[in-house]
């Protein structure tokens, strides 16, 4: 992985190979850090394997940047990934390749939060280009627009599974008529109830 085109300073080309050489990989595992991306996100090895250069990447920016920086939603897979090894995080990658502390804040939801994440997420984008010479690519650091749409509303359909009827349409999809009936119980007991889901 090339070295940012900007000039930088001696303290700014030494935090960049510092973060050059780390391993994601704890010692002794058997699954690398980019294929237990894939894994979990049901992403190619390549594809895991480029969110990973651009997790460097967002982590260069994040110190060296000037500003708050947001992740695209997949490097935002690799961060939570990395922070999932709590002590090599906290106790080795941020004090001796980052040299202080970078807190992951969750969203607290609400349109004031999410105009904010949206222009910290631009900056990061623009923040990109400056640092690196190219722009992000486009299906791992998606426009701020896309990132960040509204939320839609899904409504799940009350299906009267009752009796034959229900026997049947449940039949249709490789069902016992044991399990016909236990999903016209179930939906039985929700069929009072509105169900919405928020994605």
């Amino acid at each position: 992985m090339p070295s940012p085109p900007m000039p930088l300073t001696l303290e700014q080309q030494e935090r960049w190979q510092r973060l050059r050489r780390w391993s994601f990989d704890p010692e002794g595992a058997t699954l690398s850090f980019a294929a237990k991306l894939a894994r979990d996100n049901h992403w190619s090895l390549p594809y895991a394997e480029r969110v990973t250069a651009d997790y460097r990447r967002f982590l260069f920016l994040a110190a060296e940047a000037g500003h708050g920086v947001c992740p695209s939603a997949a490097v935002d897979q690799a961060w939570h990934q990395h922070l999932l090894d709590t002590r090599a995080y906290w106790d080795a990658f941020c004090p001796q390749v980052l040299g202080g502390p970078l807190h992951h804040a969750p969203s607290r939801g609400g349109s004031q939060e999410h105009r904010q994440l949206q222009e910290a997420y631009a900056r990061t984008l623009a923040s990109y280009e400056r640092l690196f010479g190219e722009p992000p690519a486009a299906d791992l650091w998606p426009a701020p627009e896309r990132r960040f749409r509204p939320r839609q509303r899904w409504r799940c359909p009350r299906l009267p599974l009752i009796g034959a009827a229900g026997g049947a349409i449940v039949g249709l999809l490789g069902a016992t008529r044991a399990q016909a009936a236990s999903s016209a119980a179930s939906w039985h007991a929700l069929r009072s109830e509105e169900h919405t889901s928020e994605l």
